[in-house]
């Protein structure tokens, strides 16, 4: 290693700063490179790479200097596909970095990408390694439904990044789920940590290896021929390979003099010229040739991972524009990249940088520091911080780095540079770091979901500021340190901390905006141990804080929702909407799409405890669109377990399990245990209700005896458990499960209702009807005093039954008469919703498709039309329709697609395959023994086989009236030429016959009028058959016969002087009872 690098994804040529996240990127790095001036085209290794591309991975690996990039940079030319470029480096490792990259490199290629995927990847705010596979699903989501045609995503110098980064897992995960149409190549020296191996098993992989890559005798010849001016023989090009073992660097780096000697019988000048002996060869044949000036120049600036002229010139304090011409004109191990408008980027080959740093750092140490000092002042400068840092750490001036991260702090944490701040902090010898500095790397950690690190580091910075006596710092980092403790099920400690943070601030006037943090982190952590009083408490006096201090508009939405949830808790629904419509205003206002969909989460839930259930259902289908409109992974969970429970309650249990199951994942990915937990144990109650009662048992067993449970998740499992037993009749066993979930601390609120509505169905089954009639009304009492309208109709249909025991078997209760009164009522709610429903979600499998190919071409799709994109892949539709029996790959590429060469094919082939059913539907095109045809349970009409009908149905009628009738019909289908927009040669037949069947009823039609005398109608059919076929002889006799029988002899007789004009061209003349005729 030769210090850290700046060559990361922050430009070189925009500010950190800018407010467009995607101005962080330097777009050089995303751009595919430049051959240089000696770079051979290899068509085999092209050829081979476009045969591979219906594998998912393509892996070319070779050690460095083998034209792994020069090849990939060849193929993004030269290919039909659109290529998204990324060259990594060290900095990629960062799980942020390489995610703003990645998506913006795509979004280069396909505009319409990247707003889901770059929305919540900002939205995760430090939980990107416990969400990576929601990350991965959106982002693969977005490709398949933004990215209409195949492309190529080449990961080059892959081998940079670190074995044990998180970005290996996300492209694992990608390589998992990724759609038909992105094909990921990644270019190493070493073998990536993927799972090839179950790849290539699946057939989903393919290579291109070093014994690929090597450049053979013949290649060697042709590149010295034509890139270098050198004429071989063929054995001398043959020992070059074999002495070289083909590799194109060694014959690269040869200097004038080398093959001079080399040319004049000397074959020492490639001896030992291998990996091994790079180092010794750049030095004794490459840099040493050059002269002092360009030495000096090469040192200087091989600090810069990235070089333009004006860098480089501020740099070295020289005009830099000729050396950078040379070295590109010689071919000096350096390559450009740029686009138009945008200054040229240069960079050394890596083996040659490598060199350069050795030899400067080897030469002086010090110039080695003074260059990387120079660097970091000049993009300090230019507020490009995380460049400035990296050289600053390398030249070793430790209190600059210091000074960076704290005054920049924020801004590189909104960046998304969590890791790398992390690392930079951990690069620092100790004496620089300052309590503020531990302070933000442990807040670092506690992002990063490194909750014990964090604590360890909290801990030593509480002792720091105590020792300093640092109150409000101090107070901070226990505030901190609570969430930290919160984050790993601590709550009680968490609620310490904020109590103690408290103590500290009470002699504090100024420190209201703090203060109001610990009443809020205070709040929410009751909330956590489930006492809303004690957390509504808190959260009034962080709002009378704020409201002091004048806090800011978010944390004050923020407090809203949080004071929401605790009356939610309470059963004072009203007043939680009325807090929850205060945070909808301000995050209205902001457009935060995901936040909006948590607060109407929030609304939806207090509305269905309400008991409305059609408002609560719009509510939360609205919370829902705005959550995936945002990518919030932790609003699509609440809204996803809230709809749950909604589904539920109306008795839709499909629904119910589905939303249940994916809010338990999604909880589980953003690590909301609690969250995670209820869907789980609720859809376990729902299994049972929609009959699957093994199910249910089996997974209630299965979460018992886990024995990691919550104490509430414990009482829904022991809850659901009686259920079944009552079911079952097991009255005392159920009773056994029903006292010891009711007995855990904190089991209030549905789940002890319930369980008392449960006791009175043991006391039914036990013919008990007194203690039924108790229980029942200790449940109403108790649902009263809670505010739990909904479950208390939910309870009531579900177990009528109970209530009409209760009612037949004692006096007349007014509660059990509203019970029954209540259930009667969300049995209608229920009916109206599930038929609303059974409305919205009516429809085919398929979607019916009506086919126009006669005078055009055009596809409609339930009545839209179909945008194909690229004519190609209409073309490969029309062609597989005229072809119902299917066609393999190889007939249809060389019918289709004639003129491209046959390597080329696959790929076109595949490409316009994935856009037809990227325009249609997945299903519409089907693969039997390789023969790919249409599937022939789609529904469509086309006009052709209409036509083909009822051409048909006339040549089998019984009479000429019914043959009239069905050739008319056909005739009026005939709006032009079979496929007329295309061009193709296979066409022609198709459309030839179709055109002879249309004159055949044409004809059939202008005679059967002509014998009927309709001369109009003989007429018009005549007209119709010369507009298909100027020189039909027949239509001619049939117009000239109508116009004469129908006493018009001028227009006979101009028709008949047309016919005959036409046939003297070919040396005929008409017949002559048409002569006589028109005497």
């Amino acid at each position: 290693m030769h210090g850290i690098d700046e060559h990361q994804v922050f430009a070189n040529d925009i500010p950190l700063l800018e407010p467009d996240p995607q101005s962080l990127i330097a777009w050089t790095r995303l751009m595919v490179p430049q051959q240089g001036s000696t770079y051979l085209e290899r068509s085999r290794l092209i050829d081979t790479l476009h045969n591979m591309v219906d594998r998912k991975l393509i892996l070319v690996r070779a050690p460095a200097g083998y034209g792994k990039t020069s090849l990939l940079a060849d193929l993004a030319r030269e290919t039909d596909l659109q290529t998204c470029w990324y060259t990594l480096g060290e900095q990629d490792a960062d799980l942020s970095i390489f995610l703003t990259c990645l998506i913006a490199c795509i979004a280069r290629r396909f505009p319409s990408f990247g707003q889901r995927s770059l929305q919540l990847l900002r939205s995760m705010e430090g939980r990107l390694h416990s969400r990576l596979r929601v990350l991965v699903a959106t982002v693969v989501d977005e490709i398949f439904r933004e990215i209409p045609e195949y492309f190529f995503l080449v990961l080059d110098d892959y081998h940079t990044l670190q074995d044990t980064s998180h970005v290996h897992e996300f492209v694992r995960l990608l390589l998992d789920l990724m759609p038909e149409q992105c094909h990921v190549i990644v270019a190493s020296r070493t073998v990536p940590p993927l799972p090839l191996i179950r790849l290539a098993a699946r057939q989903q992989m393919a290579a291109i290896g070093v014994d690929d890559l090597r450049f053979d005798g013949q290649e060697i010849h042709q590149l010295a021929r034509e890139k270098l001016g050198i004429s071989l023989t063929a054995e001398q090009a043959r020992f070059l390979a074999q002495q070289t073992d083909g590799w194109i660097t060694a014959i690269l780096l040869s200097a004038d003099a080398g093959w001079d000697a080399f040319l004049s019988g000397d074959r020492s000048t490639f001896a030992g010229l291998t990996e091994t002996g790079i180092y010794d060869y750049l030095m004794s044949e490459v840099f040493s040739c050059q002269p002092p000036e360009i030495q000096s120049f090469l040192l200087r600036t091989a600090v810069l991972s990235e070089m333009t002229v004006s860098l480089c010139d501020q740099l070295i304090q020289a005009d830099s524009r000729d050396a950078l011409y040379l070295l590109e004109k010689n071919n000096l191990f350096i390559s450009s990249v740029g686009d138009v408008g945008i200054e040229a980027t240069y960079r050394y080959h890596p083996l040659f940088r490598d060199f350069l740093l050795t030899r400067l750092r080897q030469q002086s140490e010090p110039l080695f520091g003074q260059l990387n000092a120079q660097a970091a002042d000049l993009f300090e400068g230019q507020q490009r911080w995380p460049a400035a840092i990296l050289h600053n750490l390398n030249a070793g001036r430790f209190a600059h780095v210091r000074q960076a991260i704290l005054s920049h702090y924020d801004d590189l944490n909104r960046a998304g540079l969590r890791e790398s701040v992390a690392n930079w902090i951990d690069a620092l010898p100790l004496e620089h770091l300052s309590p503020d500095l531990r302070l933000r790397r442990a807040q670092l950690a506690t992002e990063l979901g490194q909750i014990d690190t964090a604590l360890r580091l909290y801990a030593n910075v509480i002792v720091l500021f105590e020792s300093q006596e640092n109150t409000p710092k101090l107070a901070m980092t226990l505030l901190e340190r609570s969430y930290a403790l919160s984050k790993s099920g601590h709550s009680a400690e968490a609620i310490q901390d904020c109590q103690e943070a408290l103590s500290l601030l009470a002699d504090e006037p100024e420190a209201d905006s703090l203060r109001g943090r610990a009443y809020r982190h205070q709040g929410i952590f009751y909330e956590d141990t489930g006492d809303p009083g004690s957390a509504l408490r808190s959260l009034s006096l962080a709002r009378e804080c704020w409201n002091r201090c004048g806090e800011a508009p978010v944390r004050m939405a923020r407090l809203a929702q949080d004071m929401g949830a605790a009356y939610g808790m309470l059963g004072q629904l009203e007043k939680a909407i009325e807090e929850y419509t205060r945070a909808l205003q301000v995050w209205t206002h902001l457009a935060n799409d995901g936040e909006i969909g948590l607060t109407l989460a929030g609304i939806g839930v207090a509305r269905h405890r309400l008991g409305e259930y059609g408002t609560a259902l719009k509510v939360l289908r609205e919370a829902w669109e705005k959550s995936q409109a945002a990518g919030d992974v932790r609003a699509d969970a609440y809204v996803l377990t809230s709809l749950g429970d909604l589904y539920r309650d109306l008795g839709q249990f499909d629904q119910a399990l589905d939303c249940y199951l994916q809010g338990s994942q999604e909880a589980e990915v953003i690590g909301e245990a609690y969250l995670q937990s209820y869907a789980a144990s609720a859809r376990t109650e729902v299994l049972y209700l929609a009959g699957q009662t093994e199910s249910a048992q089996a997974e209630i067993q299965h979460a018992l005896s886990r024995g990691s449970l919550s104490r509430s998740a414990e009482a829904r499992y022991r809850l659901a458990l009686a259920i079944t037993l009552l079911d079952r009749r097991e009255s005392q066993q159920a009773r056994a499960e029903l006292d010891a979930a009711l007995s855990l601390p904190g089991t209030e609120g549905d789940i002890a209702f319930r369980g008392r509505i449960q006791l009175a169905r043991a006391a039914m089954l036990e013919h008990q009807p007194q203690e039924t009639r108790d229980q029942l009304h200790a449940a109403f009492q108790f649902a009263q005093e809670a505010g739990l309208t909904q479950p208390l109709s939910v309870e009531s249909l579900q177990y009528i039954h109970v209530l009409q025991f209760a009612a037949k078997e004692g006096e007349g209760s007014p509660e059990i008469d509203r019970w029954i009164a209540a259930a009667g009522e969300l049995e209608r709610t229920r009916e109206q919703l599930s038929s609303a429903e059974r409305v919205r979600t009516t429809g085919s499998r398929y979607p019916l498709l009506q086919i126009g190919a006669l005078g055009g071409s055009q596809v409609l799709m339930d009545e839209d039309a179909v945008s194909w994109r690229t004519t190609q892949a209409k073309e490969l539709f029309f062609y597989l329709l005229t072809h119902p029996n299917g066609q393999t790959k190889e007939q249809i590429g060389a019918t289709i697609w004639p003129e491209h060469p046959s390597a080329k094919l696959f790929s076109i082939f595949r490409s316009s395959l994935f856009r037809v059913r990227k325009a249609l539907f997945t299903e519409i095109v089907l693969v039997e023994e390789n023969r790919y045809r249409l599937n022939d349970e789609i529904s469509f009409r086309y006009d052709v086989q209409m036509f083909q009908q009822e051409i048909s149905r006339g040549t089998l009628a019984d009479n000429p009236v019914q043959r009239a009738h069905h050739y008319r019909r056909a005739a009026e289908l005939y709006r032009g030429e079979f496929l007329a927009d295309m061009y193709a040669d296979w066409v022609l037949p198709f459309r030839e016959a179709l055109q002879a069947r249309c004159l055949q009823a044409l004809t059939f039609l202008g005679e059967f009028n002509l014998d009927r005398g309709q001369y109009p109608v003989a007429i018009e059919f005549s007209r119709k058959i010369l507009a298909v076929d100027e020189y039909h002889e027949l239509a001619f006799y049939i117009l000239i016969r109508a116009y004469a029988r129908s006493g018009q002899r001028p227009q006979a007789k101009r028709i008949y002087d047309q016919c005959r004009s036409m046939l003297a061209e070919f040396g005929f003349s008409p017949q002559q009872s048409l002569e006589d005729l028109l005497r």
